[in-house]
């Protein structure tokens, strides 16, 4: 997300959940690679909100985040290019090198998993890479990055990496969303261009005021 999507930096953002079973927000536990469903949190969706609202808010799917085993960050993709392959993960991976971008405890404090927990709960302190996954419904690009990821971290070694799938659908998030009294809230956003690939949501927006309670 161009603007800084999901960090708690000055602009950044991440998470809702979905009603989804919680048996789907740790997938594969047993398997060489652990998934873990998640989503903006009720904290998250608010400054999104905010940021919306003020039409200082935009964002570009898919986005990809890699943490080494120390929880640094040592790759960032934005959009569909460059392409992520299984040699392009082998190495940065290999060679991690950290680069400057939102940090582990950034990243993963606005998400929360389908089963309504903290993502920081289902993730160990260190020993594992971490790879955050930043997806919609509606970016056929993100499912094809999602389906090489999981294909690649199932020929991985049992506990060496674990794949976040943070669902960022901007719209969604601003629907179930709930204005206080006295809010200006948005009603309306721009929806995805329709060639399914290009994934930037543009804040033309129309406002409108909750009257307060009268007592």
């Amino acid at each position: 997300m161009r603007v800084g999507m999901l960090a708690v930096v000055p602009v950044a953002v991440m998470l809702v959940c979905c009603g989804r079973s919680s048996s789907s927000s740790d997938r594969l536990a047993s398997g060489p690679v652990q998934i873990i469903d998640a989503a903006w949190n009720d904290a998250a969706a608010s400054r999104i909100q905010a940021l919306v609202a003020g039409g200082k808010f935009q964002y570009t799917l898919p986005e990809l985040r890699i943490y080494d085993a120390g929880r640094k960050l040592i790759f960032r993709q934005i959009g569909d290019s460059p392409t992520i392959d299984n040699a392009a993960l082998k190495r940065v991976i290999s060679a991690d090198r950290p680069i400057s971008g939102p940090t582990f405890a950034e990243t993963v404090a606005d998400l929360d998993t389908a089963d309504h927990q903290s993502a920081a709960a289902k993730l160990p302190a260190n020993g594992e890479v971490t790879i955050v996954d930043y997806w919609a419904e509606w970016c056929a690009s993100c499912k094809v990055l999602g389906k090489r990821l999981t294909t690649w971290a199932a020929t991985q070694p049992q506990g060496s990496v674990r794949i976040v799938k943070a669902e960022a659908d901007l719209q969604k998030l601003l629907a179930k969303a709930q204005p206080a009294n006295g809010q200006t809230v948005v009603k309306r956003v721009s929806s995805v261009s329709k060639d399914g690939k290009v994934h930037t949501v543009v804040t033309r927006t129309v406002t409108t005021t909750v009257n307060p309670k009268r007592s």
